[in-house]
């Protein structure tokens, strides 16, 4: 009888406390709809604290991590926290940042961070009330208000430009141009955004001067932002108007203006144009083009020094002018033209004259002959690549400039950038998380898998099991272009085609791969490796970590990257032997492997 009473009275104690518990637990209403939440909401010091990814994406924001800060991002405001400190700041770039202090700071509550809700709220605009009855927090955005700043990314992330968000706006790509709609009744006005492929050559009178355009007006310089009017052709009806922009990076970029003048005037769209030019920043990521490559969708080459590129269109060829950067007294500066596409119209004949001297050269190390002519000084070349022509033609002041030319062209060499070939990133932490994955790559993803947007956020397990949405994943995968990686072969390995398996295997497991990870590596590589009778390989360290930095929160105990580098080699190459230093694995580990065929 004792023991029953005993259960009766075990059991009517653990549904009291169940029925306390759920008395107790928080609810979150935002605009009337409730907040569900996989960590309860929590009271500390009478402040609500809530799981901040779930709140800040709620709110319309996104959340950033770089440790120890975390950043809640909202169009043209940022947040930032710290776990365990009181302190937070609200920029908003118009002025300096505002301090607040917290009544508690953030915390992390199983594998959750947890930021106080009223705050991050009010940051960001919302009105918040608690109701201690029924312990209810109601959030009430200000829907109606004229928003905030919007920032868009402009020319594939390498510029920003931010713009006044009350008008409705359409954002895509014409090409590789960025372009951008803003309408607002029945009025628009349309921006098309180039990247011009070159650096200033100094100041912008000279870039106007060296692109061959005219200058309009005086230039403005303004959060070290330079720019110019080289085109007007505005009318009764209709605005068009071109701007040459020198970065705060030095880059050139052209952007097109143009608008209907029927509900605006040309001072409405002066002051948006002023806005435009007053937002524009470096963004953190930068354009495949850089000042010593030119770059379209089917071939990268060098630059020869001493001069830039300047991308032109025309309606049968793509491609792009090679010019000497001069200064802006100087005029006629020899230039190249080189355009792609399918068979151009070509023969011996330049205006019913035909060349006077053919000369054999080279172009990107293949074999070309250039066709000289005395009428113009004209001179062309055909160079075939797969399926496609590439027509390379000068109009020069002399004999002497087209030898000059073709001593020029064959200089010009690919661009050495390659693929980043299946790199490939394993998580082992010690227990079941949330981690957040992200690669700052200077060039651009071509394939990742799961998708990466933004970031990789998973849950992964100590077995290596990542769990991205509902999917189960190995590993985190990604493919990229890396123009700016420069790896050089002052030391590594000489290398048998035909032992690129042993050797793999040999050298993985030294630096601390496991042999389920050193097989994946070997199966795809060493297929690609057999095909040369020798490669030099390299395995690359601080540039290629500078290249695709890593970040990852929670931050790892232990960090294995392996990233090999190899390409085409004889048997007399020699190389001074690379160290190969073993790798400890401790606490949570994350090992990435990958491969690069430098071009």
């Amino acid at each position: 009888m004792k023991k029953l009473i005993s259960v009766i009275l075990t059991l009517a104690m653990l549904l009291g406390m169940t029925a306390i518990a759920a008395d107790d637990e928080i609810k979150v209403l935002l605009d009337g709809e409730r907040i569900k939440f996989d960590v309860q909401p929590i009271i500390e010091n009478d402040c609500t604290l809530v799981p901040m990814r779930t709140i800040a994406e709620k709110l319309g924001a996104e959340v950033e991590w770089k440790s120890p800060n975390v950043f809640i991002i909202k169009e043209r405001k940022i947040v930032m926290l710290s776990i365990g400190s009181k302190d937070m700041s609200i920029d908003t770039f118009s002025d300096s940042a505002q301090k607040v202090i917290l009544d508690t700071p953030p915390i992390i509550v199983n594998n959750r961070t947890l930021v106080p809700l009223r705050a991050i709220s009010e940051a960001f605009g919302s009105d918040v009330q608690w109701d201690g009855e029924t312990k209810t927090v109601t959030i009430a955005t200000k829907k109606n208000e004229a928003p905030m700043l919007r920032e868009y990314k402009i020319l594939n992330g390498r510029l920003k430009m931010s713009e006044i968000n009350d008008w409705n706006v359409n954002e895509g790509f014409s090409g590789s141009d960025t372009r951008i709609e803003l309408h607002k009744n029945n009025s628009y006005i349309m921006m098309t955004a180039r990247e011009l492929g070159c650096m200033t050559a100094g100041d912008l009178t000279a870039d106007v001067n060296n692109l061959g355009y005219e200058m309009i007006g005086e230039i403005t310089s303004q959060n070290d932002i330079e720019f110019v009017c080289i085109f007007d052709e505005t009318s009764d009806t209709d605005y068009r108007k071109k701007y040459l922009v020198k970065s705060n990076d030095n880059y050139l970029i052209l952007i097109d203006f143009n608008s209907e003048l029927k509900d605006l005037s040309i001072n409405d769209i002066e002051k948006e144009v002023r806005a435009v030019m007053e937002s524009m920043k470096q963004g953190e990521l930068k354009l495949d083009i850089s000042a010593q490559s030119v770059q379209l969708d089917y071939l990268t080459i060098n630059k020869p020094e001493g001069y830039f590129a300047n991308l032109e269109y025309g309606t049968d060829f793509d491609g792009w002018r090679i010019k000497k950067v001069v200064s802006s007294e100087v005029q006629n500066a020899p230039s190249i033209s080189i355009y792609y596409g399918y068979e151009p119209t070509y023969d011996e004949l330049y205006k019913g004259s035909k060349p006077y001297k053919t000369v054999k050269s080279k172009f990107i190390g293949n074999k070309i002959e250039w066709l000289l002519y005395k009428e113009d000084n004209y001179m062309q070349a055909i160079y075939k690549d797969e399926n496609l022509y590439y027509h390379l033609y000068a109009y020069t002041q002399d004999a002497e400039q087209q030898q000059e030319f073709i001593d020029l062209i064959s200089t010009i060499e690919l661009n050495g950038a390659g693929k980043g070939g299946k790199p490939v990133i394993y998580l082992y932490p010690e227990k079941e998380q949330e981690i957040n994955v992200k690669l700052d790559l200077d060039g651009k993803f071509t394939f990742t898998y799961p998708e990466y947007n933004n970031g990789w956020t998973v849950i992964a397990k100590p077995d290596g099991t990542i769990i991205s949405g509902e999917k189960e994943y190995s590993y985190l995968f990604w493919e990229g272009e890396m123009l700016n990686f420069k790896p050089d072969f002052k030391e590594g390995f000489v290398v048998k085609g035909s032992d690129s398996a042993e050797f793999l295997q040999k050298t993985l497991s030294e630096m601390g791969l496991t042999p389920k990870e050193y097989n994946e590596f070997i199966v795809y590589w060493a297929p690609q490796m057999q095909e040369n009778e020798y490669n030099k390989i390299y395995f690359a360290k601080e540039e290629y970590e500078q290249t695709a930095k890593l970040e990852i929160i929670p931050e790892p105990d232990s960090v294995l990257r392996v990233f090999m580098v190899y390409e085409p080699a004889t048997a007399d190459t020699v190389l001074q032997k690379q160290e190969i230093k073993p790798f400890e694995r401790k606490g949570f580990t994350v090992v990435e492997w990958g491969g690069y065929l430098k071009k």
